[in-house]
């Protein structure tokens, strides 16, 4: 008997202290409350930018991401007339991206293109004064007036057309007395 209230004392023990650790878990801050050693903040960009030692047309996106535009994409800014930019603001959620490599990006609705220039990211509330240069050519459309090979269809009454289905009946119909005469001469040979 005793031995029965030992082991029911024992289980009800280990049940005791496996709900009181059942949710038990480290504290996890959300990334934009995680502490570090300085203040977090954006990284703000402005200055120029030039294509190919050219300014490019006014109202382009500019936009930048650390690392990948997988890992972080800032909102766009679009660029001036006269080929300057202000206000890119690099702010992902937390401090972790410290240190890693801010990208940028000019675009436009054919495409974008990458610029010479990397910065890393410094998360101190700070504003930046950045001028970019892209070795790439503005993506562009292709130009709709280039060649293509169409294939130019008759004209509504052409006669050639009118003639195709003629001309294709005589020539199943000789295709066939074609091989019935061959048949009969194959039969003749065989029968001599």
């Amino acid at each position: 008997m005793r031995r029965k209230l030992a082991r029911i004392a024992v289980m009800l023990a280990v049940l005791v202290v496996a709900a009181a650790t059942l949710g038990a878990m480290p504290s996890q801050a959300p990334p934009e409350q995680e502490s570090s050693s300085q203040p977090y903040g954006s990284d703000v960009f402005g200055g120029s930018v030039a294509v190919q030692e050219v300014t490019p047309p006014g109202g382009m996106t500019l936009f930048a991401c650390i690392d990948d535009c997988g890992v972080y994409k800032s909102e766009s800014v679009l660029t001036n007339h006269d080929g300057t930019f202000d206000g890119l603001t690099v702010r992902p959620l937390g401090p972790s991206l410290a240190g890693h490599t801010i990208r940028f990006f000019l675009a436009n609705e054919h495409g974008h293109i990458e610029a010479d220039e990397q910065v890393e990211f410094q998360g101190t509330a700070e504003r930046f004064k950045l001028n970019l240069w892209f070795a790439g050519p503005v993506p562009f459309q292709p130009s709709l007036t280039t060649p293509t090979a169409t294939p130019a269809l008759p004209a509504t009454g052409d006669k050639v057309v009118s003639a195709v289905p003629r001309w294709v009946l005589i020539m199943g119909v000789l295709t066939f007395l074609s091989g019935v005469a061959l048949v009969l001469r194959a039969r003749r040979r065989e029968a001599t």
